[in-house]
């Protein structure tokens, strides 16, 4: 083909090619407003300090349950309020202010607060601060509600702590326990999770012994649980403050309780988990920050919080494998459905199915090599004998006084002895 006829129509199509380009729609601000519409603002709102386990979970909960839809983008905000330290007005009023300028210019699609403490300030302020703003509650004791207002703007999880299903599970393990200690703290809080075991407990008083060792210097607590006398289990409920009015994160009195305590200790929340208790009816942080989540996502997708009733989350049985064998308990005691963590398993355990291929295998290759043995042995023992046979024939053939001779039909000798 001649290059110069060519030209004209190379020409002819890049121009085709760049009048389609400028005629393509451009992004209009419409298209770029429908995209910031699926960013969703979010506010995670925490009654105490970031560094508590309980928040950590319910945090990562609530962040790989609102990530896994992928119709939206959860643009996520956390505010640790740390009203356990300041609990005066003079400190609301400057959360009040803070929050304000934060968030008064463009509120938050959703706000999850955890703990009643946060959402009993949230109430007191929401026409200042969050007026429209859906609220979703979470980590919240039926208890705890108490007096705090709530507005149809809002719905959430309860958590309920379950002492009773907790202490009929050690019984099982301890079925000769007289003694009950429970170990509290002095914060509002602590109060209020101890006026719960102590209403679950007041069907058991009559055939057990129940102590409280509630608001007490840690000093003084451990003292007491180092010497406790036998048929004795601990219940650790929980410890914001002690007596004194020192700060403590739970989790960590938990396992300094289980260390100091001459018999056994049982918890009531999942964070204490793996931190000397022997297990319980344990209320799990992760389920009850994926459930707030769920109801979340369904109020980002249109649902009114009214619609939404509240939901508890379902506790879990969990125990150690490390402290059952500490205190010489049989997991056959455990309640159906118990997990155990922890456990160390034996080559038994880790490759039973693996070592009982194995043994079968050898098995049938030692009755395989068991069988040739024999039928080798069998064959050996006849060639033996025959060859006895042959040569005491042979034998007595050739020394035979008679002669003895063998001929074919035509007459010709086959065989014949000395004698012939």
């Amino acid at each position: 083909m001649n290059r110069k006829s060519s030209f004209p129509r190379l020409l002819f199509i890049a121009s085709l090619m760049l009048a389609v380009l400028l005629s393509s729609p451009s992004v209009t601000p419409s298209h770029a407003e429908e995209r910031v519409q699926k960013v969703k603002k979010i506010l995670l709102l925490h009654s105490f300090e970031p560094f508590l386990p309980y928040s950590i979970t319910v945090n990562q909960s609530i962040r790989s349950t609102l990530e896994s839809d992928k119709t939206i983008y959860a643009d996520m905000y956390t505010e640790y309020l740390d009203l356990a330290r300041f609990p005066d007005s003079k400190y609301y009023k400057r959360l009040h202010d803070l929050l304000h300028f934060k968030y008064s210019q463009r509120p938050p699609d959703l706000i999850i607060v955890m703990l009643n403490p946060a959402l009993d300030f949230l109430m007191k302020n929401v026409e200042d601060l969050f007026p429209r703003t859906p609220i979703v509650f979470c980590t919240m004791e039926k208890h705890q509600m108490g007096n705090t207002q709530i507005t149809p703007n809002v719905t959430g999880v309860l958590m309920e702590i379950d002492p009773k299903n907790t202490l009929e599970a050690a019984l099982k393990l301890q079925p000769d326990t007289r003694n009950v200690v429970v170990v509290g703290g002095a914060h509002k809080n602590d109060r209020g999770y101890e006026a719960v075991v102590r209403e679950a407990f007041k069907d058991y008083e009559k055939k057990l012994n129940i102590t409280y060792l509630a608001g007490m210097p840690m000093a003084e607590i451990l003292g007491k649980v180092s010497a406790l006398p036998k048929k004795t289990m601990v219940l650790f409920v929980t410890m914001f403050q002690d007596g004194t009015g020192k700060a403590f994160v739970p989790r960590d009195v938990s396992a300094i309780i289980s260390k100091a305590s001459n018999v056994p200790v049982y918890g009531l929340f999942d964070s204490y988990f793996g931190h000397g208790i022997v297990g319980g009816h344990l209320v799990s942080f992760e389920k009850q920050g994926k459930r707030a989540a769920e109801i979340g996502l369904e109020i980002l997708h249109g649902r009114k919080p009214v619609e939404i009733p509240v939901v508890a989350s379902p506790n879990v049985y969990k125990f150690d494998w490390r402290q059952l064998k500490r205190w010489g308990f049989s997991e056959r005691y455990l309640p159906a459905g118990s997990s155990v963590a922890y456990k160390e398993y034996t080559l038994w355990d880790r490759y039973k199915w693996e070592i009982v291929v194995v043994g079968i295998f050898l098995v049938i290759q030692f009755i395989l090599i068991s069988i040739l043995l024999v039928e080798r042995s069998t064959r050996r023992k006849t060639q033996i004998a025959l060859r006895d046979s042959e040569q005491k024939y042979r034998s007595i053939f050739e020394n035979a006084v008679e002669g003895i001779f063998q001929t074919t039909p035509e007459g010709r000798f086959l065989s014949a002895n000395i004698a012939h």
